[in-house]
């Protein structure tokens, strides 16, 4: 059986990518709400190369940002992959931002765990 894995970083759908003057144009995104386009695109890209398994990173859960829109629930609904896990790293507020990493899967995910990593000093 082959088994198809992809990691992918969404930079929770902001999609700047080219530099310092694109962030300084959209860095507004980080915190207000914007399009899910680059999420959707994401999506088609895992459905066209029939991944199996991905694990995402930088990906927002319902708040200001994403218009109180998950973006996981907006991935899995662009693939094929219905089971889904979001594992929160980084919260400020209840509302305001909402982030971390998801597990979305093909087949069922059992007993999903997240591990804090402690930085040594």
């Amino acid at each position: 059986m082959k088994l198809t894995i992809a990691a992918i970083n969404l930079q929770s759908g902001v999609a700047t990518t080219k530099g310092k003057w694109q962030y300084a144009l959209t860095g507004w995104k980080y915190w207000l709400p914007h399009s899910d386009e680059p999420i959707r695109v994401a999506g088609k890209m895992l459905k066209e190369e029939n991944v199996d398994i991905a694990c995402i990173t930088e990906i927002s859960e319902k708040s200001l940002r994403t218009g109180f829109r998950s973006q996981t629930e907006t991935l899995a609904e662009s693939t094929l992959m219905n089971h889904k896990h979001f594992f929160s790293s980084q919260k400020i507020g209840k509302f305001i931002f909402h982030e971390g990493n998801a597990l979305l899967s093909k087949y069922p995910i059992s007993n999903p765990v997240s591990h804090i990593l402690h930085r040594e000093l």
